[in-house]
């Protein structure tokens, strides 16, 4: 090999290395980018299963709060349906002379 080729392959191998460096700076640049994303997307994934929790607890509350109503109804059915019988029995017992 004479130097004109050892010249040219050096060039070459320069040409390379620069590239090389270029190609490894983008990805270090993106890599960051990546862990910048990776960073939000845990952060809101965490709220996002704070959220699920306050609407669970939100949903356990209003169905609470629809049994309690449907007791409500529930007594007063009850009150009714007693009074019902209570006043049939009534009725039977006049009807029957019992006093």
């Amino acid at each position: 090999m004479d130097n004109t080729e050892i010249v040219e392959r050096l060039v070459k191998v320069e040409q390379s290395e620069k590239s090389a460096h270029h190609r490894l700076d983008d990805h270090e640049e993106k890599i960051k980018e990546l862990q910048e994303t990776n960073a939000i997307l845990t952060n809101m994934n965490y709220r996002m299963g704070q959220v699920e929790d306050e609407v669970k607890q939100i949903n356990t509350k209003m169905d609470e709060v629809k049994n309690e109503k449907g007791r409500k109804w529930d007594k007063l059915i009850d009150y009714l349906f007693y009074f019902i019988i209570a006043t049939i029995l009534t009725f039977v017992a006049v009807k029957l002379g019992i006093k």
